[in-house]
């Protein structure tokens, strides 16, 4: 059987200042280094076998952090352009200090311009994690990503439709949550 972790990356220049990001590039911070190589010391325990994660960069180099720190080798790390974060559309660039809603995680986002729809994302998640469970050659996986995929790969292990992926709680950067 085997066990998955989910890790949304550490926290992003976007994040520190509250812009969506989208599939838009933004690197860590020093904190979101920081971050990471704390999930690493707390993944330690965890026996990860393999990691996987998006091909955006703020993921590749939470996972490379994680890896050192668990002794993982990086040029094994698996790059799945299906946990790559939602197309945002009209919302990407923008700011949502002055109104959460407007983050990217609400169902109001479903009528932006250029946004993935719904039940693409799902169908692209779900694709993912199927591809995953289908390598039976490790037993303990850890998925590096982002908010809105993390909160679809709960969705989908959970066995729920895709709206809702808006009722799961929000993923905190470089924390580790069990998936399956």
């Amino acid at each position: 059987m085997q066990r998955i972790y989910l890790l949304r990356h550490g926290q992003s220049q976007n994040n520190a200042h509250k812009i969506v990001s989208g599939l838009t590039e933004t690197p860590l911070t020093e904190l979101g280094k920081q971050q990471a190589e704390t999930a690493g010391v707390m993944a330690r325990a965890l026996d990860i076998d393999l990691i996987v994660c998006s091909p955006l960069g703020r993921a590749k180099e939470t996972a490379k952090l994680v890896a050192k720190q668990i002794g993982y080798p990086e040029s094994e790390i698996k790059v799945m352009k299906g946990l790559a974060e939602r197309e945002l559309g009209n919302l990407e660039g923008m700011s949502y200090a002055k109104n959460e809603r407007l983050n990217g995680n609400f169902p109001a986002v479903e009528h932006i311009y250029g946004v993935e729809p719904l039940p693409q994302f799902y169908s692209r998640v779900q694709h993912a994690l199927r591809r995953i469970l289908q390598d039976k050659t490790h037993h303990t996986v850890l998925i590096v990503s982002h908010q809105g995929v993390g909160r679809m790969l709960r969705t989908i292990a959970e066995g729920k439709p895709p709206h809702a992926m808006y009722d799961q709680t929000h993923l905190a950067n470089a924390t580790l949550y069990p998936l399956l």
